[in-house]
């Protein structure tokens, strides 16, 4: 006890034999059986504050010291040191422990070899020495070349000197609180990366959401128009069709027959084009899911005839279309204006193309 001490100091006793700490065999086994706990304790924790904790408490235990610290570098470099967590410093007694403690945590993390030393704090005009003499060590954690931090502990002689003994079997600790300083820093840039893509994804995911509200809505605009266009493209084309039959019914006898075949002619196109408008709202139709076929009985031949002449002004010049259809076929069951679309496509494509002849056979 400080009294004890104190008494010792009046009567000239040296205090060493009593405050060195034994290294026996016994106790030597000891602190390596309690490195190996140690350093899996702190293998499994990911957690870099509570790591922190675990460190100190385990150093504070396994060196004996009063006060403990662990400086972490403040950037890549280690150009700075910021003290991440202590063992038995009070808030009043940081300013002072940083004064007495900094320069030696300060030189190990500089020449990245541990450093132990016996220094000695203000001592009052009437104290006695060994009440204010402290035994210091501060260990350079370091892992594959780099500094991850700096581990510190300080006794006063009253409670014993650290020696190399010490060194030794706390350097095997630094090493380990090392290792788990960089697996939590490696765990925890995994766990950021992580948040970041898992951002990117989300903001991804808004952005497709967005673009395919706007494609529904663009879709919808589009069938809105193609709506209200067919509906006024029909209603002057069912004029022409109707006027076009009246003509053509009253033409008979009064028109040469070329005019008369020609008024067909006209009538054939224009009740295409009406299909192509319909063609247009079935085109609406699929893309809602709601296209219908209506299979109806008819005969072939004048679904061939009829395509074949509206396609004639669509052929160039010295081009003949000629229809080979085979006599006697029987009615077929199909949606005839599809039918009627497929074949009309096929030729407007056949016109395009530089042939001379033209042959639509059909055959069953």
């Amino acid at each position: 006890s400080e009294t004890w001490v104190a008494e010792a100091a009046r009567q000239g006793l040296s205090l060493a034999p009593y405050t060195e700490r034994a290294a026996t065999p016994a106790a030597l086994a000891e602190q390596l059986e309690r490195i190996v706990g140690s350093g899996a304790r702190l293998a499994s924790e990911r957690s870099s504050e509570k790591l922190a904790d675990i460190l100190l408490q385990e150093f504070v235990e396994l060196s004996g010291v009063e006060r403990a610290v662990l400086a972490i570098p403040q950037d890549a470099h280690a150009s700075s040191l910021r003290w991440e967590a202590v063992a038995g410093i009070t808030p009043d007694e940081l300013d002072a422990a940083k004064s007495f403690a900094g320069p030696t945590i300060a030189r190990a993390a500089k020449r990245r070899y541990p450093q132990l030393v016996e220094a000695a704090g203000d001592i009052p005009d009437d104290g006695i020495p060994e009440l204010y003499k402290r035994s210091a060590i501060a260990l350079p954690l370091i892992s594959q070349g780099e500094l991850w931090g700096v581990l510190y502990g300080d006794m006063r002689h009253l409670f014993g000197r650290l020696n190399e003994n010490d060194r030794d079997i706390l350097s095997l600790l630094a090493n380990q609180a090392a290792a788990a300083l960089e697996n939590a820093d490696w765990v925890t840039t995994l766990e950021q990366r992580v948040q970041e893509r898992t951002a990117e994804v989300e903001e991804a995911r808004a952005e497709a959401e967005d673009a395919r509200e706007a494609a529904v809505n663009a879709n919808e605009a589009k069938s809105t128009f193609l709506a209200n266009m067919s509906h006024e493209l029909r209603t002057p084309l069912n004029a022409i069709i109707g006027f076009t039959r009246i003509v053509q019914r009253k033409a008979e006898g009064e028109l040469p027959q070329r005019q008369v075949d020609n008024l067909g002619k006209v009538l054939d196109s224009a009740e295409h084009l009406l299909g192509l408008i319909n063609t247009v709202l079935d085109i609406a139709k699929i893309e809602a899911g709601r296209m219908d076929v209506v299979n109806t009985h008819f005969q072939v031949e004048p679904l061939i005839e009829m395509c074949a002449m509206t396609s004639q002004p669509l052929l160039r010049p010295g081009v003949r279309l000629v229809s080979e259809i085979e006599p006697g076929l029987p009615p077929i069951v199909s949606d005839q204006d599809k039918l009627k679309q497929i074949l009309l496509n096929l030729l407007s494509n056949a016109a395009t193309v530089s042939y001379t002849h033209l042959t639509l056979p059909t055959t069953l």
